[in-house]
């Protein structure tokens, strides 16, 4: 099953190389489109475009099969990680947005103008961007509109 990213907000397209439940592919969707959006003011993020991360399931993964999201650019396999199965939309976006900062060791992003580092995490139950200060710059699918705004 291969989704257009256009059709859900995303620079990227998803393709699902098993039957997803809806569930998994309503997170995953949401997750992925999040973390999209936040690329946008980003050129280094050019890099991965036009690009397609490919999930693949891993059943003998136990207890709960696990998932292998791996951005393939070119057609070439770029980088993968693994993330279980059990996905929930905050934990699961923070830790795709966790592992997506790693895709690539020199690319340091996201980052603000004035160069500060951002990492994902959860606060007050939401994905957040946020310093090692414990700031919280801006929800995970929205730092785009936040440069926008130091911009402006």
């Amino acid at each position: 099953m291969r989704i257009s990213g256009p059709e859900f907000g995303s620079r990227w397209d998803i393709e699902f190389t098993f039957e997803p439940t809806d569930h998994i592919r309503d997170v995953l969707v949401c997750a992925f489109a999040r973390l999209s959006r936040d690329t946008l003011r980003f050129a280094a993020m050019n890099t991965f475009d036009p690009g397609v991360w490919r999930i693949d399931i891993r059943l003998e993964v136990v207890p709960v099969p696990g998932l292998v999201c791996s951005l393939v650019v070119g057609g070439t396999p770029h980088s993968g990680f693994g993330i279980t199965s059990a996905v929930e939309d905050v934990a699961t976006t923070v830790e795709i947005a966790s592992y997506f900062q790693d895709v690539d060791e020199w690319l340091q992003w996201p980052t603000l103008p004035d160069g500060r580092h951002l990492t994902p995490r959860i606060v007050d139950g939401r994905a957040v961007w946020g310093r090692y200060t414990g700031e919280v710059v801006a929800p995970i699918g929205e730092l785009t509109d936040y440069v926008d705004r130091l911009h402006h």
